[in-house]
């Protein structure tokens, strides 16, 4: 269909040019009015392909690619309380006066990849934090 560049001068035109400029426009609108509706269709189905992912259809995991939905967990929040049962004592390793053992964990003195020493401003002054350990049967 020939579309229209600009609207003719409407006052040299002729009752009978009018009618078939109007008939001409209106077919026009009816074309353009079809088009609009076969491509919000296409839209339409293009964004429910989009919106599809393992969760809501029967694609596998691996199509969800690296932006899937996090997995939600069946659990009804507030149910259960969370901890042991009511009354039961609990088995909290509880810190020693004088351990049986002290283990240093001291930084290093040199680099492992390029073996350059290394200097309190390299590694820092923290102090490591306090673990127990419990043997192993």
């Amino acid at each position: 269909m020939r579309f229209m560049e600009s609207l003719p001068d409407l006052d040299r035109l002729s009752v009978a040019e009018k009618d078939d400029l109007i008939r001409a426009l209106y077919a026009q609108v009816g074309f353009l009015t079809a088009q609009v509706a076969l491509l919000s269709a296409k839209v339409a189905e293009l964004e429910g392909r989009l919106s599809l992912n393992s969760q809501n259809s029967s694609k596998p995991p691996s199509s969800d690619g690296l932006g899937r939905p996090k997995p939600k967990s069946q659990r009804q929040k507030g149910l259960k309380p969370s901890g042991g049962q009511k009354g039961h004592p609990g088995q909290t390793l509880k810190k020693v006066a004088h351990p049986d053992h002290i283990e240093p964990h001291l930084p290093p003195s040199h680099c492992d990849v390029c073996h350059q020493p290394l200097t309190d401003a390299v590694v820092g002054r923290d102090t490591p934090g306090i673990r127990h350990s419990t043997p192993v049967p």
